[in-house]
């Protein structure tokens, strides 16, 4: 029922549907099946798609990842939840280094993944914490 909400105002607006990577889809039943990632969001689809294509454009030509690099302004304690936000750019972007890697662009792999390493670094987690993020980018299953 959830899903069929969801899908119909999509439908009625024809509009592109994108969600957050925090979207709760449990009672949505198969339509995280109709989620694509496209890089930091979700596209809803009914048709299948070439999303790491887009993904990899929204890197290559819109995403502006290089303050990831810098220090880490936290002038007040409740800023430090930015710290989860970034997080999310490993989870939703390590794929996309992956499928350079695969496609043999190593200069597009090497940036971004020093761009997400440095996201990870940056945070105040714990070292055991940190290493899971960053065994998103590993080559291994």
């Amino acid at each position: 029922m959830y899903h069929e909400v969801l899908e119909y105002i999509i439908n009625k607006s024809k509009r592109p549907a994108y969600f957050s990577p925090h979207f709760n889809s449990s009672q949505a039943d198969d339509f995280p099946l109709k989620l694509y990632n496209e890089g930091l969001v979700f596209r809803y689809s009914a048709k299948r798609y070439d999303n790491m294509a887009v993904a990899q454009r929204n890197v290559e030509e819109k995403y502006h990842l290089e303050y990831l690099l810098e220090p880490q302004y936290v002038n007040e304690e409740q800023w430090q939840g930015s710290e989860r936000i970034q997080l999310n750019y490993m989870v939703m972007l390590a794929p996309v280094v992956k499928n350079y890697k695969q496609a043999g662009d190593t200069l597009h792999a090497n940036r971004l993944a020093r761009y997400l390493s440095a996201a990870v670094t940056r945070t105040s987690l714990p070292q055991e914490e940190k290493q899971k993020y960053f065994n998103l980018l590993s080559d291994k299953k």
